[in-house]
């Protein structure tokens, strides 16, 4: 017997406070319902307890098309595996019409309590609020994305990622195709439709020298989540780093780390780094490597530089990598 057998599903689904980015007043009162009773549900002897330390999958649905000039709502759920009947219930609630895009299973089990964070794109579509944030605590959860399609959208699908993190380390990112129609059709061929799960594996660490202990002691957090980091980086003097050709190490890499501060601001090193990175990327977005900015000080953080000012390094969600 599944865990989704186990569980009471009606109960379960009443237990669940679903984390919205003010969404439709129809999401809310899903989530605000489920809230008001959470507490008698779970005294019920079919609602799994909290884990402490368990693998966990992230699915994203949304509707199978949209049309120009209307709004839609883009979830993601994080559930552990055997639950999936549940997630796909829960997202239900506030989408009936929702489909599953891709799943991304992380690389090392979760412990409850943990904070997952995820930055929603989607090219040439409005997403009112792209981050969202949920507190994994060993049941299926749900965050939720208002996003809009403007009218003068003509093209017949568009390319959508969720980028993953956890407790500010990136892990991954999803991403899918969404079809944008005049009319929406009956036909639900693109309903299963994906084009990546990534995960990432191998991170350049990109720093101002006078921030070499506090970043030693956050990388520490990348090697937990499995991902592989440079060392030698670490504990070369600045005029070494392109004397040894560490552009290499760029080119190998999945995930640019840039370790932002005023110090690193103000340094040449960095900024060489920042521009070759860029041109790896060749102006487009899903070329690696991925570009992860992570403030280490402030409020205020220092002003980004004006290559990368379209990564919104002042989003409450980087503010929080800083902790």
């Amino acid at each position: 017997m599944t865990a989704d057998d186990e569980l009471d599903i009606p109960a379960f689904l009443r237990s669940q406070e679903i984390i919205d980015n003010k969404t439709s007043r129809s999401a809310k009162t899903a989530g605000n319902s489920a809230a008001d009773i959470a507490r008698s549900a779970r005294k019920s002897n079919r609602i799994p307890k909290e884990i402490d330390l368990c693998p966990v999958d992230a699915a994203v649905f949304c509707p199978p098309e949209v049309q120009a000039g209307t709004d839609f709502l883009l979830q993601v759920c994080i559930y552990s595996p055997g639950f999936e009947k549940a997630a796909s219930k829960l997202i239900k609630l506030s989408d009936p019409d929702a489909v599953k895009k891709g799943v991304f299973s992380f690389p090392l089990d979760i412990p409850s309590g943990t904070r997952v964070e995820f930055r929603a794109e989607i090219d040439h579509l409005q997403i009112l609020e792209p981050d969202g944030v949920i507190v994994w605590k060993g049941l299926p959860v749900v965050t939720q994305f208002e996003v809009t399609v403007p009218k003068t959208v003509t093209m017949p699908q568009s390319i959508g990622r969720i980028r993953i993190s956890v407790s500010g380390v990136p892990v991954g990112a999803i991403r899918f195709i969404l079809k944008i129609s005049k009319q929406i059709s009956k036909d639900n061929q693109y309903a299963q439709q994906e084009i990546q799960i990534q995960r990432y594996k191998r991170a350049f660490v990109s720093y101002a020298s006078k921030d070499r202990a506090e970043v030693l002691r956050r990388v520490q957090a990348f090697k937990i989540a499995g991902i592989e980091i440079f060392q030698d980086v670490l504990s070369l003097a600045p005029g070494d780093r392109w004397n040894q050709q560490l552009y290499k190490e760029i080119d190998k890499c999945d995930v640019f780390l840039l370790f932002w501060s005023h110090s690193a601001a103000d340094s040449e090193w960095v900024s060489k780094e920042i521009e070759y990175a860029l041109n790896l990327k060749m102006n487009t977005e899903d070329r690696p490597p991925f570009i992860q900015p992570i403030p280490i000080e402030g409020p205020p953080i220092a002003p980004p530089p004006k290559l990368l000012e379209h990564l919104h390094f002042n989003d409450a969600l980087l503010a929080y990598m800083r902790n």
